[in-house]
Parts: C-alpha cells; sequence; structure tokens
C-alpha cells in the first residue's frame, strides 16, 4: 500500500482552514516540546484542515506529546493521518509520546495494525 494519504497538500499546510474547533498543537513548559490534542473527530472529513495545523506547529519540535483521549469518532484516514505524522516527527528525529487514548481511536489503531508504529503501548487509555 503507497498510497500518501497526505498527497495533494501543498507545502504552506495545505487549504486554508474554514472548520472553527480543530485544535493546535499546545506549547508545554520549555524543554518539554508540544502536546497536539487529537479533535473529537478524526475523519476524512477533518484530516486535511487538521494536518495542515500540524505541519504549523509541529515542524521543529524535539518531543511530541499526542493526547488522543477525546477521539470519539475515527476512521481508515484519520489514523493514516496519524501514521503519517508519527513517521515524519521520527524522521526528523522527534520523540514521540501518548498522554492518553480513546478507546475509540486505540480500537481503530489496532484494526489496522499500526499500534506498534504508532507508540501507543504506554499510552493512558480513557474510557
Amino acid at each position: 500500500m503507497s498510497h500518501d494519504p497526505l498527497a495533494g497538500l501543498d507545502e504552506e499546510g495545505g487549504k486554508e482552514s474554514a472548520r472553527a474547533g480543530i485544535p493546535e498543537a499546545q506549547e508545554t513548559a520549555a524543554g518539554e516540546g508540544v502536546t497536539m490534542e487529537l479533535p473529537d473527530a478524526l475523519t476524512i472529513a477533518e484530516v486535511g484542515d487538521f494536518h495542515a495545523r500540524l505541519l504549523g506547529g509541529l515542524a521543529d519540535e524535539g518531543q511530541v506529546r499526542i493526547d488522543g483521549s477525546a477521539v470519539e469518532v475515527v476512521d481508515g484516514a484519520g489514523v493514516q493521518l496519524l501514521a503519517a505524522l508519527v513517521k515524519e516527527l521520527v524522521g526528523k528525529s522527534c520523540v514521540v509520546s501518548w498522554s492518553g487514548i480513546s478507546e475509540s481511536l486505540e480500537r481503530a489503531i489496532a484494526t489496522m495494525g499500526l499500534a506498534g508504529m504508532l507508540q501507543i503501548e504506554n499510552a493512558a487509555k480513557v474510557d
């Protein structure tokens, strides 16, 4: 499978987001990198806008913490976006960790067989 879910988005982060409510990465205390809070819906309808925000907020950070505890609805495109993001961050020598993961997100990641690649083994589980 060689389809790149991020292909087609330009270097400036893709199309302008007209959707409010898609959170941006939040800086944490000095030296601790950033925490990226995932939205409650991470589906094909949201990935383009969310990808643009991710690239802008995470490009040069050394440590990225992903909080997936709010995700209620996720599909294959959402999981592919996360996989591409983690792959890009690891390629830039960033440290990726999870501060929380919802049952829905964990199940979707496991169904696609990407738990190891996404490094969710130590994520705090939420119901």
